[in-house]
């Protein structure tokens, strides 16, 4: 006869392999949460990083809009330089794009191309040119044209608007708008300079 005695106890062997089990489970959270962790710290970098990169252009465009904003030419010298770096630094020259609508920027092509040419150089100097260097006169760069027009375009993006001339209302591009308007500034150049004797040197 045998007597089977009931202690209650589970087999070691059992109670290792519920102990790896709930190790096992308890290891893959704390992966998951690693994990988990992992890609939160990359999008926050990937946000700072972003948030540096708009705070760095930001400051730059501030920068350069204070040199704009300093920068009136006042000599023929100073003029060419300032136009030939709009020529050969696009950067630049998008950043002086960006300024020109930031100040000068209107739907009123007349007011905005005027306010935008004095801010550029001063009437002693933008006497010496016109478009077409006709009557002895130098040629305006035409890389200050393109740029009064991207800022004339960005108001304007239709192909075709109205404008009164002489009391009547004609058709045409924002562009040839924009070049009218340049030619009737640099014409009054002199008579502007007339009214203000003592500034007429340069």
């Amino acid at each position: 006869m045998y007597v089977i005695l009931i202690t209650g106890k589970e087999p070691k062997e059992t109670k290792c392999k519920v102990t790896m089990e709930k190790l096992f489970e308890m290891n893959t959270k704390i992966l998951q949460q690693i994990q988990m962790l992992e890609q939160r710290q990359a999008v926050i970098m990937n946000d700072l990083a972003k948030v540096k990169s708009v705070l760095m252009k930001r400051a730059e465009e501030d920068a350069h809009e204070e040199l704009f904003k300093q920068q009136q030419c006042s000599s023929f010298e100073m003029f060419e330089a300032f136009c030939q770096r709009l020529e050969e630094d696009k950067n630049y020259r998008e950043l002086y794009v960006h300024y020109l609508i930031h100040t000068h920027g209107s739907s009123n092509i007349g007011e905005m191309v005027r306010q935008a040419l004095k801010s550029i150089a001063s009437d002693n100097v933008l006497c010496l040119y016109n478009r077409t260097g006709k009557d002895g006169k130098k040629v305006l760069p035409p890389v200050l044209l393109t740029c009064l027009k991207k800022c004339v375009r960005s108001f304007h993006k239709q192909n075709e608007i109205e404008v009164k001339k002489l009391k009547v209302t004609t058709r045409t591009t924002p562009d040839a708008e924009c070049i009218r308007q340049v030619e009737i500034f640099l014409s009054n150049t002199n008579t502007r300079l007339k009214r203000k004797p003592n500034k007429g040197k340069i």
